[in-house]
């Protein structure tokens, strides 16, 4: 690959980052790129973040980010990720190919902003698009919910029973076992036959961190191991295993009365409607737990929380939705599209903050870049630079016929993709009201 080629591409790139809108929310100098549009026509996320002079750039695949980082200083780059499936081996050539897009798109929208983004809001198809919708609508129309109202309005009653429950005095492996054993009973009946050690040993993480060497019924020994954490690291709680983690029955030690209770929790949705059952049966047998983040699990399985819609492997997929109910599609409540836009005061003086002045991009100097640079240079500190910023910015206003006649030419052949049609969006003239 020509070095050369790849240092002037991120030099570029660097140079209209420097001109862009930052996400004015985030601790770090952090940058939506415009999309990466593959041959295929994915549309593609881009992200910029500026960290210890070093500018690191993310591309969202489908199915994997990639990454680069840019040492300003250095000049040398590094490939930090593989490549996404499909992209081949030649990391060189697969970043080439993405920046040289990715610039040309920059370049673009710097250039006249609102036509940009009204391009890529009319272009960009829903499948690459972000948004949520609630739980029911993703349901099949005839799929029977995995609870019953009625036990979930009894849940809502009673989610809560270590203040309402007296405590256990005390608590060997032989109690836990048999706590676990009637949660083991209310969810899975196929173990009721079997004895608590079993049941553990049937459905539990099996990391029991030393829990089932110790005597059955010595009270001290378990309090001891317990306070020692000779356990941690391990899964003694999760009885029943999940990915990452299942459900827990945790016990709480309460040192200055020296009793016990217990945290229940779930950690995988599948489990949810057994947990559920495990609660109610603790409850019933007068057993003190606290089961965490109930109204999440009960709004799961109500189907009244939401759930995200967009190409990441962890969302739930447009095209899915889309042949599982179509119907539910105007339920989406979509996230905006993020925009690209020129720089503003407050947030020039952020770069000026994180990019020492030796490794600023060259580029025009502007009357507001030059106010910044000379305060810098006299070590004026910037909450103190108070002259007068008096360049324009580029924002919207009524464009000349020369400009209109531009604005067409605006995605040029050098930024031509085959799966963008490069004619520029220009919005419907507004009828005349009658009086």
């Amino acid at each position: 690959m020509n070095t050369n080629k790849m240092l002037a591409i991120l030099t570029e790139i660097f140079g209209l980052l420097y001109q862009a809108q930052p996400l004015t929310d985030e601790t770090d100098v952090f940058w939506v790129g415009p999309y990466y549009i593959t041959r295929s026509g994915v549309w593609v996320p881009t992200y910029f973040r500026i960290d210890e002079v070093k500018l690191h750039i993310f591309v969202s695949m489908p199915k994997g980010d990639s990454s680069m980082i840019w040492d300003l200083g250095s000049r040398h780059w590094e490939f930090t990720s593989p490549l996404p499936f499909g992209f081949g081996g030649n990391a060189e050539k697969y970043w080439t190919d993405v920046l040289t897009q990715v610039k040309r798109s920059l370049r673009a929208a710097l250039k006249n902003p609102s036509v940009y983004n009204r391009m890529v809001e009319a272009r960009l198809p829903l499948a690459y698009r972000t948004g949520k919708i609630q739980r029911a609508f993703t349901r099949p129309k005839d799929e029977e919910p995995a609870m019953g109202e009625d036990i979930l309005q009894k849940l809502e009653c009673m989610h809560s029973f270590r203040g309402l429950t007296p405590q256990v005095k005390k608590l060997t492996v032989a109690d836990y076992l048999a706590t676990a054993a009637i949660a083991y009973d209310a969810a899975f009946g196929d173990l009721r036959s079997l004895s608590p050690v079993e049941k553990y040993k049937s459905r539990a993480d099996g990391r029991h961190g030393g829990m089932l060497d110790l005597p059955l019924n010595n009270a001290r020994a378990f309090t001891q191991w317990f306070q020692s954490r000779r356990w941690a690291g391990q899964h003694p709680w999760e009885i029943v295993y999940g990915n990452p983690h299942g459900t827990m029955l945790s016990p709480c030690y309460d040192a200055t009365t020296s009793t016990w209770s217990f945290d229940l929790s779930v950690h995988t949705p599948s489990l949810y409607a057994k947990t559920v059952e495990m609660a109610i049966a603790l409850a019933a047998h007068a057993i003190p737990i606290e089961f965490h983040d109930c109204a999440k699990v009960i709004a799961v399985l109500r189907g009244t929380d939401t759930v995200e819609v967009g190409p990441s492997p962890q969302f739930l997929l447009f095209e899915e939705l889309q042949m599982m109910r179509p119907d539910a599609l105007r339920h989406i409540q979509w996230d905006a599209i993020p925009q690209i836009n020129p720089f503003t005061p407050d947030q020039l003086q952020r770069l000026c903050d994180v990019i020492p002045l030796t490794f600023q991009p060259d580029r025009p100097i502007t009357a507001r870049v030059r106010v910044v640079h000379e305060g810098q240079a006299v070590g004026i500190p910037h909450e103190e630079i108070k002259e007068a910023i008096t360049a324009p910015l580029l924002t919207d206003r009524p464009t000349t016929e020369r400009e209109e006649k531009e604005r067409a030419n605006m995605l040029d052949v050098e930024s031509y993709h085959p799966c963008l049609d490069n004619r520029p969006v220009v919005p419907k003239p507004l009828k005349a009201r009658s009086s």
